[in-house]
C-alpha cells in the first residue's frame, strides 16, 4: 500500500479508535515524496480515520534494497545522511515542546 512495508501498513490499520489522542508519523522511505502524489499521507489518514490527531509527520528517504540491483542500486543510495539525522532530530525537538 503506498510504497510502505506491508508490515507497517497492517500495523497502522490494526489501531484502535481512540477519541483525540495526540500521535506523529516517523517512518523511512526509498520512494520520493513527489510533487502530484504524496505516498506518505496514507501514514496520516489511517490513525486519523481511526481518531487520532496526528501532531506531526517525519518521513526521510533511505537506501532501496528491494530491487535485484541490491544496496548498491537503486535510489536513495546517499541516505540516510547527516543532514536526515538532523532534520531527524529537529522534528522530534518541535512535537515534544
Amino acid at each position: 500500500m503506498d510504497g510502505f512495508e506491508h508490515r507497517l501498513m497492517t500495523c497502522v490499520e490494526g489501531l484502535p479508535i481512540v477519541s483525540r489522542k495526540d500521535a506523529f508519523v516517523f517512518a523511512t522511505s526509498a520512494l520520493p515524496e513527489l510533487p502530484a502524489r504524496h505516498h506518505s499521507h496514507s501514514l496520516r489518514e489511517h490513525p486519523e480515520d481511526k481518531g487520532f490527531r496526528v501532531i506531526g509527520m517525519f518521513v526521510c528517504r533511505t537506501v532501496r534494497t528491494w530491487v535485484s540491483s541490491g544496496r548498491t542500486g537503486g535510489g536513495g543510495k546517499d541516505h540516510l545522511n547527516q543532514r536526515d539525522l538532523v532534520s531527524a532530530r529537529a522534528f522530534a525537538t518541535r512535537i515534544t515542546l
